[in-house]
C-alpha cells in the first residue's frame, strides 16, 4: 500500500511538473516494500509479533526480542547488535534505526 501511494504521488507530481513546464530532474524513490513487510506482515512482522507477545501469559520484551531475532536474523533490513542485550536495528530506506526491546510491550499496552 505504501509503495502504491509513493508511485501515485510521484507520478502525479511528475505529470503536473510537465504540464506546467517546470524543469526538474526525476529522482528514483526506493521500493520500501521489504521494510514494510518486515514490520507489518500479518504473521511474521515485527509489530504483529509484538502484539502477539502482549497477549501471552508471561510474555516479555526479552522473549519478543528473541523471537524477532530468530525469525528475521537473515532479513537484509534487520540487524542485531550482539554485544548489547535486547537491541536490534531496522534498516529503513532513510537509514538504520537502532531500537531497544525493553519497554516495547509496556508502550504497546498503553491505552493512551
Amino acid at each position: 500500500l505504501q509503495q502504491d501511494f509513493n508511485t501515485f504521488i510521484f507520478e502525479n507530481e511528475a505529470s503536473l511538473y510537465q504540464q506546467e513546464g517546470i524543469q526538474w530532474q526525476p529522482q528514483d524513490f526506493p521500493d520500501n516494500g521489504s521494510i514494510v513487510e518486515l514490520l507489518q506482515d500479518r504473521l511474521t512482522g515485527v509489530l504483529p509479533m509484538l502484539e502477539e507477545e502482549c497477549f501471552l501469559a508471561g510474555g516479555s520484551s526479552g522473549s519478543w526480542h528473541s523471537k524477532i531475532v530468530k525469525k528475521h536474523a537473515e532479513h537484509r533490513n534487520f540487524g542485531v547488535i550482539l554485544l548489547q542485550k535486547g537491541v536490534f536495528t531496522i534498516h529503513h530506506f532513510a537509514g538504520p534505526v537502532t531500537y531497544t526491546a525493553d519497554g516495547f510491550m509496556e508502550k504497546n499496552k498503553d491505552q493512551l
